[in-house]
C-alpha cells in the first residue's frame, strides 16, 4: 500500500511572501529555504496554525508540517536541527501565538487585519495546492473560517482535498480516511 497523502494548513501571508520572493509554495515544505526568508514569528505561527486542521476540516487529523520540515535539515547541520526543535516547536505552545494566529485568520474581522485587501482580493476561503507526492496544501485566506464555521466551507475543503488524494490513492484508500467519513457525515447534513 502506497504512502497515504497528508495535508498542511498554509497561512496566506507564507504564500504571499513566497510569491515576493519568487519561490515556490513548494518551498514551504522546507525548513532550510524558510528559515532565511520568516521571521521567527512566521515559522512559530506557521507550525503553530497545523493545530488548527480541525476547526478548518472538522477531522482531528495529524498535520505533517512537523516532521516535514524536521526532515528537510540535513543530518549534517545539527545546529539548525537544534534551533528547529529547540525554539520553533516548543515556542508554539505559546498563547500568544494562537491568539495571533486567530486574529490573522479566523476572527470575524481578520480580512480586514495587516492591510489585507480581504475579500476582494481573495473572494475564495482557501486554495489547494498539490506541493509533493506526499503532502499537499491549503492555503488559509483571512475572515472566512470563523466560529462557527459554515458547514457548507468544510464540505467544500474536504472535498477539494479529496481531489488531491484521490490523485496519488487508490479509492478504498481514499475512503478509509477520517477525511473522507468527515465528508460523508458533511452531505448528510444537507
Amino acid at each position: 500500500m502506497a504512502k497515504r497523502k497528508q495535508m498542511i494548513l498554509i497561512p496566506y501571508w507564507i504564500q504571499d511572501t513566497l510569491k515576493r520572493t519568487k519561490m515556490p509554495l513548494e518551498t514551504c515544505l522546507d525548513f532550510i529555504k524558510l528559515k532565511p526568508i520568516l521571521s521567527l514569528n512566521d515559522l512559530i505561527t506557521f507550525s503553530t496554525l497545523q493545530e488548527y486542521v480541525q476547526h478548518v476540516t472538522g477531522v482531528s487529523d495529524v498535520s505533517t508540517l512537523v516532521w516535514t520540515w524536521s526532515d528537510s535539515i540535513p543530518a549534517d547541520q545539527p545546529a539548525m536541527s537544534k534551533y528547529y526543535w529547540e525554539t520553533i516547536t516548543p515556542m508554539g505552545k505559546d498563547l500568544s501565538f494562537r491568539a495571533e494566529i486567530w486574529a490573522r485568520l479566523f476572527d470575524k474581522d481578520s480580512d480586514k487585519a495587516d492591510g489585507y485587501a480581504g475579500r476582494n482580493e481573495h473572494p475564495v476561503p482557501f486554495a489547494v495546492y498539490d506541493l509533493s507526492p506526499d503532502v499537499c496544501g491549503v492555503v488559509i485566506y483571512p475572515g472566512f473560517f470563523t466560529d462557527p464555521v459554515a458547514p457548507e466551507l468544510r464540505l467544500a475543503v474536504v472535498e477539494a482535498i479529496l481531489k488531491v488524494l484521490y490523485v496519488y490513492n487508490a479509492p478504498h484508500e481514499v475512503a478509509s480516511t477520517p477525511l473522507f467519513k468527515r465528508y460523508l457525515e458533511l452531505l448528510a447534513g444537507f
